[in-house]
């Protein structure tokens, strides 16, 4: 697609970080952040409030965070080789990404379960009942994310097929802006991620 110019000329991507897709992400972005820094928020509270115990993370949690951390590094590596016009390494490297990101997910799960086997559910205590709520609503916001990354490697796949090279997938700006804008949720979720795992950390080695 060719770049979209007003009748002053200005195309819409010669400053993605301006765009009304990039501008629109950083709110939603934002407005994540401060559920996720409410509920902390919250928790300490309760904590100091009700003296609530909060619980060891299970050693899943940090095998996610693992995963989480191996999927930022092959979105550098796309966004790299996006750049370079490497369809090859491209194409790998987000599969990759596609796939660890399932991972995490699974992971997540088996880390649920592990908690239940213990005896660690809603019922057990505010403390459980928080990390399943902020693990939880992580979850759903990486669940959430999966189709957009899908559909961009499926664009991408369908561009290689139509043109056999997928040169010009490389060339477009709003394909640069739309892994601008997955490489920026994705690095988000995983910094919240990391966030989280660390509150979770501190609130047990200070009880």
């Amino acid at each position: 697609m060719s770049k979209t110019k007003d009748r002053r000329g200005f195309s819409e991507y010669e400053n993605l970080a301006f765009h009304p897709y990039n501008v629109m992400l950083v709110f939603v972005m934002m407005a994540i952040g401060m559920l996720f820094f409410g509920i902390m928020v919250a928790f300490i509270y309760t904590r100091v409030e009700n003296g609530v115990l909060p619980i060891r993370l299970p050693w899943l949690f940090l095998v996610s965070t693992a995963v989480l951390l191996a999927c930022s590094h092959y979105l550098r590596k796309a966004k790299t080789a996006f750049e370079n016009d490497e369809p090859a390494l491209f194409r790998q490297t987000l599969v990759r990404t596609l796939w660890l990101t399932v991972a995490f997910l699974l992971v997540q799960i088996a880390a649920w379960a592990w908690l239940f086997s213990q005896n660690l559910d809603l019922k057990s205590g505010q403390g459980a009942g928080y990390l399943y709520l902020l693990s939880m609503l992580h979850f759903v916001h990486v669940l959430a994310g999966i189709p957009f990354l899908w559909l961009f490697l499926r664009k991408f796949n369908r561009q290689v097929q139509m043109e056999l090279g997928g040169q010009l997938f490389f060339s477009d700006p709003e394909k640069r802006l739309q892994l601008r804008l997955v490489s920026m949720y994705w690095h988000f979720l995983d910094g919240l991620w990391l966030l989280l795992v660390l509150f979770f950390l501190v609130n047990w080695l200070l009880q």
